[in-house]
């Protein structure tokens, strides 16, 4: 019998979370640029693969912080996208995003309570492109 590791179980159910949220990227946001470690780019002209990547990077990010629903991890990855990639490590976010009090999947909703224009526009000051590469670098999810 064949055993598949939670791993590469959640690998295999991400892809078409990743895709849709690609797809919400391009989309919405196509011509935000971001910077990434090797320099700026419009959302919209990242490839297919390193945007698949980024995605999976931010879904990584917000599993650290305990989150697992759909919801949690695309309204992490959109903060990363569009407001910083590190804005997790910010020392107002983190006290929110590591509180036992809030269920992990309702700490990005509480965020929004905590943090306001303001507060992003300092977090972006403070945009880290190191961030978007992974500590541990998963295998990038493909399209079959």
């Amino acid at each position: 019998m064949v055993r598949i590791r939670e791993e590469q179980r959640r690998k295999l159910t991400d892809i078409p979370f990743i895709e849709r949220i690609a797809g919400l990227l391009r989309g919405r946001y196509g011509d935000t640029v971001i910077t990434l470690p090797s320099g700026d780019i419009a959302i919209g002209a990242i490839p297919d693969i390193r945007l698949r990547e980024l995605i999976a990077t931010g879904i990584a990010r917000a599993r650290r912080h305990g989150m697992t629903w759909e919801s949690s991890l695309g309204q992490f990855i959109f903060l990363m996208f569009i407001i910083s990639p590190n804005f997790d490590s910010d020392p107002d976010v983190l006290p929110v995003l590591g509180d036992e009090r809030i269920p992990s999947d309702e700490r990005i909703n509480a965020l929004w309570n905590y943090v306001d224009d303001e507060l992003f526009s300092a977090i972006r000051l403070d945009y880290d492109p190191a961030a978007w590469e992974m500590i541990e670098q998963p295998e990038p999810p493909r399209n079959q």
